[in-house]
């Protein structure tokens, strides 16, 4: 009587190998679709930023337009940041000042638009002004008359002006003509208005 050896009859229960892994055909399918899937979601993650930026900076020009409404109406009557006489205000660095030392608005990053290259590795002050809590005298941080604010504000407003067409503030590179410079360091959709009286509206100018 004759029977298998252990080893013929391991061999016999092993059956057909199958191969493993991805052929050819299947992983270019699969690199396709990755292609895709990035081609798609990419534009999207950098539309989601660029939004966040802008809502930052609208946002930054709500709190300016919030200060100077505070600083306007204090003491019951309307005053504004004055463009003549001794204590005029010249340009956007003393307009900022004046609602650091009047209304606490000292946060210089709000003057800051992000998308501006000037803004990056520049050395930026933390605080607009500098007080001194012992003789109350206030001064303006070293840096901040040095660094790359990103709007222009309008001084010597009337109380009485139209609320819906007298600018306040707006980025930095309008030319009296209505339109920004070409040399502008953003894009359209950063080219905005805060108008005086509208808190809650930015508005886009045309070219």
């Amino acid at each position: 009587m004759h029977s298998k050896s252990p080893s013929r009859f391991k061999k016999d229960m092993r059956g057909p190998v199958h191969q493993s892994g991805f052929t050819l055909v299947e992983l270019l399918t699969v690199i396709a679709i990755i292609a895709i899937l990035a081609a798609l979601l990419i534009p999207a993650a950098g539309k989601a930023r660029e939004l966040a930026k802008k809502q930052k900076t609208a946002s930054n020009m709500r709190q300016i337009f919030i200060a100077y409404s505070v600083y306007a109406s204090q003491n019951g009557k309307a005053r504004t940041i004055p463009s003549t006489g001794d204590n005029a205000v010249t340009d956007v660095y003393e307009w900022a000042r004046v609602l650091a030392a009047e209304v606490d608005l000292n946060d210089a990053s709000l003057y800051y638009v992000d998308v501006d290259p000037l803004v990056a590795g520049a050395d930026l002050p933390n605080v607009i002004v500098r007080k001194n809590l012992d003789s109350g005298t206030v001064s303006p941080d070293p840096k901040w008359n040095n660094s790359p604010v990103g709007y222009e504000a309008a001084a010597g407003l009337s109380p009485l002006a139209p609320a819906s067409t007298t600018p306040l503030i707006w980025t930095r590179g309008l030319r009296s003509d209505g339109t920004w410079s070409p040399s502008s360091p953003w894009g359209r959709p950063w080219r905005t208005y805060m108008f005086h009286g509208r808190p809650r509206r930015v508005f886009q100018k045309p070219r």
